[in-house]
């Protein structure tokens, strides 16, 4: 049975590991977006804030273990369209732009969620983020580092915002 994981980061990879667990057999594909994969995004805020520097803390693991473990991991590789009548994907590979078709008999959706950004005027100002992934992590501790950005105003109370709350005050940004 060959089994197709969209989004490689920690449902993609946790779900890839436990059904190769269950049964060695499985043949196992994920396709992850960004460059990243294994990734708890619960540690950005901590990474923002200094309390650790080493952005690759936050993967538990690379894709050549998985590849070990006999999981194919494609990152940078974006699903395009799913034929569920069909079991086809079409894909792109980022670097490349080259585009294929893969097949699968069981197909797990694991992309994540997307931030909500509520209808706020000049939110095109620049120093407007949000926090999601890798990238943007380090693109505000970047930000967070500079002298001259004195304060700072978080929207969004869930676990990563309040652990972002932490991570300015321990900046004094806020």
């Amino acid at each position: 049975m060959k089994i197709i994981i969209i989004g490689g980061t920690a449902a993609g990879t946790s779900a890839a590991a436990k059904a190769k667990r269950t049964n060695k057999e499985l043949n196992i594909t994920i396709y992850e977006k960004t460059n990243t994969t294994s990734f708890g995004a619960c540690g950005l805020p901590y990474f923002i804030g200094g309390f650790f520097d080493e952005p690759n803390n936050m993967i538990a693991r690379t894709p050549d273990e998985f590849e070990q473990n006999g999981i194919s991991v494609f990152t940078e590789h974006e699903v395009m369209r799913v034929d569920i009548k069909n079991h086809t994907l079409q894909v792109k590979n980022l670097k490349t732009k080259q585009i294929f078709n893969d097949t699968y008999d069981k197909l797990m959706i694991a992309t994540g969620g997307n931030p909500i950004i509520p209808p706020i005027s000049n939110i095109q100002l620049t120093n407007f983020y949000t926090l999601r992934n890798m990238q943007d992590g380090k693109e505000i501790r970047e930000l967070f580092k500079k002298k001259d950005i004195k304060n700072i105003v978080i929207i969004g109370a869930g676990y990563i915002g309040i652990e972002m709350v932490e991570a300015a005050k321990a900046l004094e940004k806020m």
